[in-house]
């Protein structure tokens, strides 16, 4: 504070000391405002690279997850790119596992269903999801993941 009493008073007017200070707080506003880096050198010296994927992926897999019991030892599923009322079949198939993958592109939405015989009725559980791949820099590298893709046409009722 005392400096800005003593830069005021030997100032000839107020405008030129209003400059001065301008000028002064706009280079501190530019040296503050850098690039920032999360990580310094030494973060990135002994960076584990073990959970960075460096390639881009070019497809991803969905993951449904279905229910396989006694009524239903196999269950028929229809995967659609985009919504099931876009009637775009990418697959379909007869499964007898818990979990099915099926090879997509990425940066699309998918839906899927299952068809379930719970005593003489039919039942469709349907479900779908985004799959997509996401980039981050970490040092020197970009690091890709693939997000999203989980589809659960189980059912949801233990009375069926």
């Amino acid at each position: 504070m005392q400096i800005l009493i003593y830069l005021s008073n030997n100032f000839a007017n107020m405008k030129q000391f209003k400059n001065i200070l301008l000028l002064i707080f706009s280079l501190l506003m530019i040296i503050s405002c850098g690039d920032y880096d999360e990580y310094t050198d030494e973060d990135c010296y002994d960076y584990d690279y073990s959970d960075c994927n460096t390639i881009e992926p070019e497809e991803g897999h969905l993951m449904i997850s279905l229910t396989i019991n006694k009524q239903n030892p196999e269950v028929v599923i229809t995967v659609f790119e985009g919504d099931i009322e876009n009637n775009d079949t990418i697959a379909y198939d007869t499964i007898d596992q818990p979990f099915f993958q099926v090879p997509v592109k990425l940066d699309e939405s998918y839906s899927a269903t299952a068809k379930y015989k719970v005593d003489d009725k039919t039942i469709i559980a349907i479900d779908g999801d985004k799959i997509k791949k996401t980039s981050s820099v970490i040092c020197d590298s970009t690091c890709w993941d693939i997000t999203g893709g989980y589809i659960d046409v189980k059912l949801k009722y233990d009375n069926y």
